[in-house]
């Protein structure tokens, strides 16, 4: 669609003119760098998710399994994340990836459920497990398995349970329904992860 690829050119996230605000929905993120963190937060604005699912690496454009060193400008980062993540009557959840600092996330957070590695939770008729890397992740319960980290396993929407990759695609799931709806990360989101998700790092 020609006026989603111009939103997305110009670092914006398209939502169809059909879509319906009144449904009730989580929403999914994983591996965000800071330069989209301004699309999230107005899709956040628009949409009034009930639950927010972030799988880790936070401020991604910070590597800091890498460079320890960028631990000063992580947290600057972080800290307007969560604001925006935190802000208004939700839940939200918090999955660490390898490039995050635990601590940091738990001094910054006022209401995140905090996971280390893999958990799961209910809410309304479904589970949904949420891990960083799917290598962490073994599902018992879960209808919807949410990550990120790297492509070794691509979204699969028609499977039991479904797989939602992060790193591909922002996802909303109708918390009624269980629709998926996804949504392009704004241009420019690869570059700024300075492409390393294709390596796992």
């Amino acid at each position: 669609m020609i006026k989603a690829s111009i939103y997305n050119f110009f670092g914006k996230i398209y939502i169809p003119d059909d879509f319906n605000f009144d449904a009730p929905y989580l929403l999914h993120l994983s591996d965000t760098p800071s330069s989209i963190f301004g699309s999230i937060d107005s899709l956040i604005k628009k949409i009034q998710p009930k639950i927010i699912v972030h799988t880790g690496d936070l401020v991604d454009n910070l590597k800091l399994e890498l460079y320890p060193s960028s631990l000063e400008g992580y947290k600057r980062y972080l800290k307007r994340l969560i604001r925006m993540l935190e802000g208004g009557e939700r839940e939200v959840y918090y999955v660490m990836g390898n490039h995050d600092h635990l601590q940091s996330v738990k001094k910054y957070s006022h209401k995140g459920h905090i996971f280390p590695v893999y958990s799961e939770f209910s809410y309304g008729p479904y589970t949904y497990g949420a891990g960083h890397d799917i290598a962490d992740i073994s599902p018992k319960n879960a209808d919807f398995i949410l990550y990120g980290h790297n492509l070794e396993k691509y979204s699969d929407y028609t499977s039991t349970p479904k797989y939602l990759n992060g790193i591909e695609k922002i996802a909303l799931i109708r918390l009624d329904t269980g629709e998926i709806i996804t949504f392009d990360y704004p241009h420019g989101t690869k570059e700024s992860r300075l492409i390393l998700y294709r390596k796992g790092l």
